[in-house]
């Protein structure tokens, strides 16, 4: 496997790529779901945590503590947030109202929403598996490019690792939708 920031990297080119042919009016829509999610999955992550451990437990008798449990909170986490992620790509959306800007701008906006989703996506993927010490992905972290290291200290949940820094670009996004 190459190196880790490569595949994330990636993850955040194609969501870009997405979000330039879909514009910024509704790429908006998406951030603001990524971001309420992002502050769901933070607020409640440790009673969600300790639920899915239960739950883990009883039902497939995963030893807590385990490389297993680790894999399965892993899958759950990221289980809920890529089903978000698409149905708000798949789905209707929150378009944004109002008159799109005409090339060059629009299209650089667009590509600037769609960058910052594909750095909420691929960042909030990789915080997960960071957290849970990458279960699924044989990863080994001693051997990852001094890149690696700084990129992980920018990952979204850590940048803002309050949740409710969250929900202050959501009020912000929602004002812009409600107002127009």
């Amino acid at each position: 496997m190459g190196p880790i920031e490569v595949l994330f990297i990636t993850i955040q080119i194609i969501i870009a790529a997405i979000g330039m042919v879909r514009g910024y009016a509704k790429e908006l829509g998406n951030t603001l779901v990524f971001m309420v999610v992002i502050f769901l999955l933070a607020y409640f992550g440790d009673r969600a945590e300790s639920i899915l451990t239960s739950f883990g437990q009883l039902v497939f008798g995963i030893v807590p503590d385990s490389n297993d449990m680790r894999a399965f909170l892993f899958a759950m986490y990221v289980a809920v947030f890529l089903s978000v992620v698409f149905a708000s790509y798949a789905g209707r959306t929150l378009d944004f109202p109002g008159k799109q800007m005409p090339p060059p701008q629009g299209s650089l906006l667009s590509l600037l929403i769609g960058l910052l989703n594909g750095y909420l996506v691929a960042g909030t993927l990789w915080f997960y598996a960071d957290k849970y010490s990458y279960p699924l992905l044989n990863v080994n972290t001693d051997q990852f490019s001094p890149t690696a290291e700084l990129m992980l200290q920018y990952l979204p949940q850590t940048v803002a690792a309050n949740p409710v820094a969250w929900m202050v670009p959501v009020a912000l996004l929602i004002l812009l939708r409600v107002r127009g």
